[in-house]
């Protein structure tokens, strides 16, 4: 596989991750009979629920560890899931050329657990947080860095 390729592989990954959690959300939905109700739950077990860092009762023991890493993979539903692919392809259309595939991947769990701290101390209410949009947004900041880089490279900005 040639670089330019394999520099595409992180994107990839969390694009068939995402997307095969909502097709099995979708089949099991079906299945049982009670969509709606296997995604409340999904949510209630992998969400990130900030109450669970003070005094709430966990669905299991280690669930406040692990919301910092599950919360991404589900998502509200089609249309959510729909917007993230849609950003996730754009950006990685612009930072694959410039970003090898481990940093892609550190950029993506840094601003995954960055995304649940600042949820988890700005959030004052009682709904979880689901979605890979904290992702999104840490390679949206990757995105701003290169693409202000080139620009102060091309046009021999200075400081």
């Amino acid at each position: 596989m040639t670089a330019p390729r394999r520099r595409w592989l992180p994107f990839l990954g969390i694009a068939t991750l995402i997307v095969g959690v909502e097709i099995a959300i979708w089949i099991a939905g079906q299945t049982t009979g009670a969509p709606g109700r296997l995604r409340l739950w999904l949510i209630e077990y992998l969400g990130f629920w900030p109450g669970l860092m003070g005094d709430w009762q966990s669905n299991f023991r280690l669930q406040p560890v692990t919301m910092f890493a599950t919360y991404w993979v589900v998502h509200g539903g089609l249309v959510h899931l729909l917007g993230n692919l849609g950003a996730l392809v754009w950006l990685g259309a612009r930072l694959a050329p410039d970003l090898r595939p481990l940093e892609t991947c550190e950029i993506w769990a840094a601003s995954i657990m960055g995304g649940a701290i600042v949820f988890a101390l700005l959030h004052t209410g009682s709904a979880a947080m689901i979605g890979a949009s904290g992702g999104v947004f840490g390679l949206l900041g990757a995105w701003a860095v290169f693409d202000h880089r080139e620009t102060r490279r091309r046009t021999s900005l200075r400081r």
